[in-house]
């Protein structure tokens, strides 16, 4: 769009929500003939809980019992809901469902087939609404202990592709954990933010995708102290679980932390 001077206008901005809560914010840049520098606009929006998914991940070490653990799903006031189908992605995790009160609470058990090797899977919690349908994610995982390494056996790599998550460290946060789209919809672009946590510092960011499917892009949004990471399927024909490495150099050092991607049916 072009405006020329006097005129006005509207600029639209679509903000993804993907799984934020909270309060979020966005930066919008606008492009103005003459000015070397771009316009900056925030877009400030709180985005309510439709339920209360706690924890959001499970984690068993490797060689500990495969003992089940559970995800607590909770309707917020004025929005009841009905867990209707939960599945994990890939498998390797098996869930079942127990209602702890009708369309209120419900609790999402999660047992691993083994904990030998370190293992990723998303849990898709479907449930119903008065207005309609939503799904809900949280993450399960088997992991080496502290110590231990972090790097996945081969194994694991031949039977879903990903390596296990490196532990999650005080110094870099990327959220959200990660993007989905569901198949059959428009591939766009969605995007995950990197920030430093206390007083550390960004030097730079890079990132590279697990699948040719899955574009990257890195934009420095605030210097120093947040990037944002652009993710954009070529296609969303079928089912597919990736991730997205991401690179920080911080004055301290490099640390990489990874992001997932999901098409999902």
């Amino acid at each position: 769009m072009t405006y020329a001077p006097g005129e006005r206008g509207e600029v639209v901005a679509r903000f993804q929500m993907g799984t934020r809560t909270g309060d979020q914010s966005a930066i919008i840049r606008v492009s103005v003939k003459g000015r070397r520098e771009p316009a900056i606009l925030t877009l400030n929006v709180a985005i309510p809980e439709a339920a209360k998914i706690r924890p959001l991940m499970l984690v068993w070490t490797t060689g500990e019992p495969p003992d089940p653990k559970t995800v607590e799903v909770e309707a917020v006031p004025h929005q009841p809901l009905r867990v209707t189908r939960v599945t994990s992605n890939p498998p390797g995790f098996e869930t079942r469902v127990e209602t702890i009160a009708e369309a209120a609470k419900y609790r999402v058990i999660v047992t691993p087939e083994n904990t030998e090797r370190p293992a990723f899977s998303i849990v898709n919690i479907e449930a119903q609404f008065e207005d309609g349908r939503k799904t809900f994610q949280a993450y399960v995982q088997t992991r080496q202990a502290a110590g231990a390494g972090v790097r996945a056996p081969r194994a694991l790599a031949a039977r879903t592709g990903i390596p296990a998550p490196q532990p999650a460290g005080a110094e870099v946060i990327v959220e959200p954990a990660v993007l989905v789209w569901d198949i059959g919809k428009e591939p766009a672009e969605k995007s995950m933010t990197v920030r430093p946590s206390a007083a550390a510092s960004l030097k730079s960011v890079k990132v590279t995708s697990s699948s040719a499917t899955f574009e990257t892009k890195v934009e420095e949004v605030r210097e120093s102290a947040e990037y944002r990471i652009t993710v954009t399927p070529r296609n969303v024909d079928k089912e597919e679980l990736g991730f997205v490495s991401v690179e920080v150099e911080l004055e301290s050092g490099k640390v990489t932390r990874r992001g997932y991607v999901q098409i999902k049916q």
